[in-house]
């Protein structure tokens, strides 16, 4: 006879908490994005509300939103992507070559001071354009203030 352990619930922790809410908000990145995926990951094991059989297998009883920030998140990224193309979608139009170069600095983890207050005056144009986090639009928030947040913790650690 073969014993199976039972799955427990999934409950995020605190720093998994905190990783949903940067996400939610815009602030994540992709450290936040893998943390998440992993809960949800548990959330498909212990049974997602959506795929239960019935009300009486187990499973979670109601959904927690853990999908919801990882639509959010890979909204942003495909937002980012438009903008380095150009791409009609984009909130923030098609990125000038300073922000190009900025924003492969931070990917590369090799910020200069330049690249630094480049992604910050990226965050404030977007804003100035009208924060798709808090407006009803069909475009979706690029993330450039949480880029731009990130950049400016790297460069003061």
């Amino acid at each position: 006879m073969e014993y199976r352990r039972r799955v427990s619930e999934p409950k995020p922790s605190a720093s998994e908490q905190r990783a949903l809410e940067r996400l939610l908000s815009g602030q994540g990145n992709s450290i936040d994005a893998e943390a998440i995926r992993l809960l949800v990951g548990q959330c498909g094991k212990y049974g997602c509300v959506y795929t239960r059989l019935s009300k009486a297998s187990p499973g979670m009883k109601e959904c927690p939103g853990w999908c919801r920030a990882l639509e959010v998140y890979d909204a942003q990224c495909k937002a980012r992507d438009a903008a380095k193309t150009g791409n009609a979608e984009s909130k923030t139009g098609k990125l000038a070559r300073d922000e190009q170069a900025a924003l492969r600095a931070f990917e590369e983890e090799n910020l200069s001071t330049k690249d630094v207050l480049v992604l910050m005056l990226l965050s404030k144009k977007c804003a100035r354009g009208g924060c798709a986090n808090s407006n009803d639009t069909d475009i979706p928030c690029p993330g450039w203030c949480g880029i731009a947040h990130d950049a400016w913790d790297r460069w003061w650690s």
